[in-house]
């Protein structure tokens, strides 16, 4: 429900323009211009509901105290404070609304505050009082909403096309950083069958006589685009996102896998006196034998100052009792120090692979695309959406690999309305969530 004079929702339509930080289906969050502190942020429900907001459902009341608890995890990450103060009082405007102060300079661990202190009071009269502060200039605004927009993908229309770049290769130069791509791709292909299985129908047809054979075939994939944005391993000199992780905030990089090359130049074999052995390593071993180290010591120190960061298999190096082993061993070695230690147990991890979305058949949402060539495509208008599948007699597999849409040419072929050129239909479906 929309209360056509709240200012509220006119924002949350789109009415007035506004410094939107958050949102899903239900609430959204935006910087309020008028803020106490940098960054004061106010929560509103889609849906209008008095400022009273202790006359809510009970299920709308709790996801927005949960929607507000959210948000005030992403204040303290996106602005670096270690508290966010919540009022909500409802008495300026009548839309139930939640205000997140965020309390910069403030420690983790509570302290108890005296109200009456001047300086607390007049750097927080927001967690204090519900006064206004002063209007937010427009730069400060859209400054502290970059800080939270800066993760997410955004529009093609704000990509930025180089210069001297001709059609050709600002489509190009589009099509390189979409969601959506197109790639050759392995598939499980069934000459038999004259289709391509999923994963786990492979076993039972190969049971029943078929032939399977991996082939590649061209497929609609969504990127990846983001994951694993914090310290994860710890070792910032063999790993470009932790490199940057530690320079942006000045975090020690210490170099701990060296390059084959390097291994005379870091170790050597002793006997001890017991004869057993003893592995020395570090810069200036080389020097023993009367070897030069010069590359091996500015590799280090590239390393140790973000220049250089090794990410291939090596031996280790400042690392205890692993120095001197190769990659592999001293995997195997410390994995098998831990469980011996009741540390930890071993796991398999995998890798994430951009999602591959088409599927090979007629169920399915039809991918809104034409092609005029293999270099060249472009997606439908507005206007001549929604795209619907065609009636078939047939659902059999093309033969080919391909759906049995490709099977229909008079649905295949056409013009495209807007150029006039000869163009064909993308003939892969969509996954069935997609229709939910």
């Amino acid at each position: 429900m929309k209360n056509p004079d709240c200012i509220f929702c006119k924002i949350v339509s789109g009415e007035i323009p506004s410094y939107k930080i958050y949102e899903d289906d239900d609430f959204i969050g935006i910087l309020d211009v008028f803020p106490n502190t940098k960054g004061m942020t106010l929560v509103i429900p889609k849906e209008h509901f008095d400022s009273y907001a202790f006359e809510m459902p009970d299920e709308k009341y709790s996801n927005f105290f949960l929607t507000a608890k959210r948000l005030g995890k992403i204040i303290d990450e996106k602005l670096n404070v270690a508290r966010t103060a919540l009022v909500m009082e409802g008495m300026g405007v009548n839309h139930a609304h939640i205000k997140l102060y965020p309390l910069h300079g403030l420690e983790k661990e509570f302290k108890a505050i005296n109200s009456g202190e001047p300086k607390f009071y007049e750097n927080y009269q927001g967690s204090l009082s519900t006064a206004m502060g002063p209007k937010a200039s427009d730069e400060d605004l859209k400054a502290v909403q970059k800080l939270f927009l800066k993760d997410k993908a955004k529009p093609l229309s704000e990509l930025k096309i180089p210069q001297g770049l001709d059609e050709q290769g600002k489509r190009e130069f589009l099509d390189a950083h979409r969601l959506a791509y197109l790639s050759d791709g392995p598939v499980n292909w069934s000459p038999e069958l004259g289709t391509v299985l999923a994963n786990d129908e492979v076993a039972e047809q190969i049971e029943k006589g078929n032939t399977v054979v991996r082939r590649n075939m061209r497929q609609w994939k969504l990127r990846i685009i983001n994951y694993g944005t914090g310290a994860i391993m710890s070792v910032p000199g063999h790993d470009e996102r932790e490199m940057e992780f530690a320079k942006k905030f000045n975090l020690d990089i210490v170099p701990v896998v060296i390059p084959s090359e390097f291994k005379n130049a870091a170790f050597k074999k002793i006997k001890s006196e017991d004869g057993s052995e003893i592995i020395m390593s570090g810069p200036g071993i080389g020097m023993i034998e009367g070897k030069s180290d010069n590359e091996f010591h500015k590799f280090l120190e590239d390393t140790k100052k973000g220049d250089v960061c090794f990410a291939g298999e090596g031996y280790a190096f400042n690392s205890g009792f692993l120095s001197g082993l190769t990659t592999e061993e001293a995997k195997k070695k410390i994995i098998n120090w831990i469980e011996e230690n009741k540390l930890g147990k071993r796991s398999v991890n995998y890798k994430l692979r951009d999602w591959l979305f088409s599927r090979q058949r007629y169920w399915g949402e039809p991918f809104p695309i034409i092609h005029f060539n293999e270099n060249e495509s472009k997606a439908l208008r507005e206007d001549e959406l929604p795209l619907l599948l065609p009636d078939v007699e047939s659902y059999k597999p093309s033969g080919t690999g391909e759906s049995p849409l490709a099977n229909i040419k008079e649905w295949v072929n056409i013009t495209d309305k807007e150029t006039g050129r000869a163009a064909k239909r993308e003939t892969n479906t969509m996954q069935k969530l997609v229709q939910s």
